[in-house]
């Protein structure tokens, strides 16, 4: 049998007791909605083995405003979390509930983005009115960025345009 160095051993034993360094957790509420019809999605986390989960789907008509409004809130931070982006976005995809993120490139319809530091407990919102004149499906999505190692937060659903 094969010794293990000592030092390794206690280099293992370190990493595998500390507290992994995952960030903050977020809540996110993203209400989307047009007339009387509406969809909310909630936080999930994106990752490294992490499965997507399915997508609320709104279907609205082709020039109609679209009403997006959304409150992220730090659920769990011990220490503040500085710089995080707070990324939202409408591009066009293939299918609805597609796995894979689309480029964010010359398919982006709406993009917004802003900065900021967050104290345990600590929340923002924001809204944002559109219109998508062109049929086709689209992803509407509110994520983190820079909030940790391992994982981001975002919450996404999808809009049908007849």
């Amino acid at each position: 049998m094969r010794r293990v160095p000592a030092l390794l051993v206690c280099v293992l034993a370190a990493l595998l007791s500390a507290k992994p360094a995952w960030g903050a957790d977020f809540a996110i509420d993203l209400k989307v909605k047009t007339g009387k019809a509406a969809q909310i999605a909630h936080a999930h986390k994106a990752g490294i083995g992490s499965k997507p989960e399915r997508r609320p789907v709104l279907e609205i008509k082709a020039g109609q405003r679209v009403h997006a409004q959304w409150q992220l809130r730090c659920s769990a931070a011990a220490q503040p979390v500085k710089d995080v982006l707070i990324h939202f976005f409408v591009v066009r995809e293939k299918k609805t509930g597609q796995a894979a993120l689309p480029r964010l490139d010359k398919t982006v319809t709406v993009e917004s983005a802003l900065s900021m530091d967050f104290k345990a407990g600590a929340k923002t919102d924001g809204e944002l009115d559109f219109v998508l004149d062109k049929a086709g499906v689209y992803l509407v999505r509110l994520e983190t960025r820079g909030a940790g190692a391992g994982s981001e937060t975002y919450a996404a659903l999808d809009v049908i345009v007849h």
